[in-house]
């Protein structure tokens, strides 16, 4: 059996192991009626704890009978070097009060400064780009997307500036995660020039929405934080489940932010159609690529229909926007309508456009009652639109005059009974389309009297423009216009001078 023998050691400020410079330890004297022991003792000193001193982790508090001072036994040696841990005084609270004023006045100015940075770089990278879109973009004629794209320029830059700061006095320094907080913010730089370049000349002035460019800053960020954060201590299980998830949500509310933006501009990847089914037949008939318009509606967007054009393009084949034309069609009936002018341009060699007029033309009715033209969504289960088509042009370019017009036509006009149904995930697309009387075609005949061909005197082809006008030589249209007939060649007009009549000869 062994025993500690406690031996009292003398302390004073500050306090820590016995050692030379502190005065040597004494031993208790022993009690009269000590058993005895079979081992030898082990030392142990013990130091007296001052009046309001706290016991320091791993310490033993004993008492000494007879003596009223606390003592304190510091832990093993678990270092080797047989020097324990000391004690420390602790720091009165006025001291204490004033450290901690002392810091809080420190962060609430370092705060400050940070603060007043941050709002000067927004502040002023705002301005600029305000003024750079008010007098060399577009002046005040899209001002609500101005005010846009100010509010987004102040939260992207004063984000960026706040995460760099944020970098600039962490300490320790991480490289990685100095760059995982400045990623999104060059990402979004990317998305603002992509936005610069996505605007167009006549429709979509303002290009695809600014909010895009807030957007690819906001969503890595969050990430980057989340992985900043996690990475400090990531021991504790808690604090990876919560990750964990905080990532899964992450992904899942930016995935379905992305899917419904990509299903609402493509109309649902063509399994929705149009709103109304004035914008159906609208989107069917400039898709069709021999219509006198060249835009459309696509969900929320306007789009320019992918129609050959320039000059190598083969504008008598009959090329159309196939993806978006087959896209608003619930059947393959509607498609003969339209398949009788692209044969006919594929067989004459000739471009040809067709008037459709406009939607406020047409006459409709939904579910068997009369219906004008409205925007939004347009409910019900039927439509039926009437629509008037002339032929507005049918030529080929280039070449003599007497081979421009090679199909002549019966009549200019013709009529289509446009049948549509609202599908079920939502939205018009067109079933059937019947044309009672269609316009007849045949080969022109031979133009015996061709108009004068660009020459010398007329290097422009004046003469030749002229004969393609309406109830011009070359007219594909001239019989059925109330065109002047040609005028005769004028005949000469009787003589006023009297004749004189011969005199009689005498016999």
């Amino acid at each position: 059996m062994s025993v500690a023998l406690l031996t009292l050691g003398h302390v004073t400020e500050p306090l820590g192991p016995p050692g030379a410079s502190e005065p040597g330890p004494r031993s208790p004297e022993p009690a009269a009626d000590q058993p005895a022991f079979d081992a030898e003792p082990t030392a142990t000193t013990a130091y007296p704890l001052p009046d309001g001193w706290p016991v320091p982790p791993g310490w033993t508090q004993v008492t000494v009978p007879d003596d009223p001072r606390t003592f304190v036994i510091p832990p093993p040696d678990t270092t080797g070097t047989g020097s324990p841990p000391g004690l420390r005084q602790p720091v009165p609270a006025t001291a204490e009060r004033v450290d901690r004023k002392n810091k809080l006045v420190g962060r609430l100015f370092g705060t400050s400064l940070a603060a007043i940075v941050v709002l000067a770089v927004a502040a002023g990278s705002t301005f600029l780009v305000t003024g750079w879109l008010i007098f060399q973009v577009w002046g005040f004629d899209q001002f609500g997307a101005t005010v846009e794209i100010a509010v987004i320029t102040f939260l992207v830059t004063g984000g960026h500036t706040a995460a760099s700061l944020w970098a600039a006095q962490n300490r320790p320094v991480r490289w990685w995660a100095i760059a995982v907080t400045q990623v999104p913010f060059f990402g979004a730089y990317l998305v603002a020039i992509a936005w610069y370049h996505s605007r167009g000349v006549i429709i979509d002035k303002t290009g695809f929405p600014p909010l895009y460019i807030l957007w690819a800053a906001a969503a890595p960020s969050a990430l980057a934080w989340l992985i900043i954060w996690y990475t400090r201590n990531p021991q504790p299980p808690r604090r990876a489940i919560a990750f964990l998830i905080a990532c899964a949500i992450l992904v899942v509310v930016n995935g379905a932010g992305i899917f419904t933006i990509l299903w609402r501009d493509t109309n649902g990847f063509g399994l929705v159609g149009p709103p109304s089914p004035w914008d159906a037949l609208d989107g069917l008939v400039t898709t069709s690529c021999i219509s006198n318009s060249d835009f459309y509606f696509s969900g929320s967007k306007q789009l320019q229909a992918n129609c050959p054009s320039g000059p190598t393009a083969d504008l008598y084949s009959g090329i159309h926007d196939k993806a978006a034309f087959d896209q608003l069609l619930c059947g393959d009936q509607p498609r003969a309508a339209f398949q009788t002018w692209w044969n006919r341009s594929r067989h004459y060699q000739i471009a040809i456009t067709l008037d459709f007029g406009y939607p406020t033309d047409w006459k409709a009715t939904i579910d068997g009652k009369p219906a004008e033209e409205s925007a939004g969504q347009v409910g019900g289960s039927n439509a039926t639109i009437t629509v008037t088509v002339g032929l507005q042009a049918a030529f080929r370019i280039g070449g003599p005059d007497d081979q421009a017009h090679p199909m002549h036509v019966d009549k200019g006009e013709e009529t289509w009974h446009v049948q549509l149904e609202h599908q079920l995930l939502g939205g018009w697309k067109v079933c059937h389309i019947d044309v009672p009387d269609p316009i007849k075609d045949h080969p022109a005949l031979q133009d015996p009297k061709p108009s004068p061909s660009p020459s010398d005197d007329d290097p422009l082809g004046r003469r030749q423009l002229a004969s393609q006008l309406p109830c011009g030589p070359l007219d594909p249209l001239r019989q059925l216009r109330n065109c002047p007939s040609d005028s005769p060649s004028p005949s000469p007009e009787p003589s006023t001078t009297p004749v004189p009549t011969p005199a009689p000869t005498s016999s």
